[in-house]
């Protein structure tokens, strides 16, 4: 059930992550000037192997921002419940040593 709440916690802040959303923008912006320089001068220049790849290489950097996002905000919540789980554990057995200490 908390890989679910981690994975659920890791869409949502990927979702509204500053840093995906202003990719996808200038992504936006980029294909716009790309397809008004394929409309206006035909893709006779589009055709080389190096245009090819600054025409694909924004979604492989969008790709690539949303992933490492996604592993930053899952990672981050599972360590942030290790943590949790680790410091009430801990005050657990320091109540539980006062109480021992209080009855001697």
């Amino acid at each position: 059930m908390n890989a679910i709440k981690r994975v659920a916690h890791a869409f949502k802040h990927t979702y509204n992550a500053t840093l995906v959303r202003s990719i996808a923008y200038l992504i936006g912006l980029f294909y716009f000037v790309v397809a008004n320089d394929l409309f206006w001068t035909g893709n006779a220049d589009w055709n080389t192997p190096l245009m090819t790849v600054l025409f694909n290489a924004p979604i492989f950097v969008f790709a690539t921002a949303t992933v490492c996002t996604f592993v930053y905000y899952y990672t981050k919540e599972k360590a942030c419940n290790d943590f949790t789980a680790t410091t009430s554990s801990s005050n657990n057995n320091h109540a539980n040593d006062n109480a021992e200490a209080d009855e001697q």
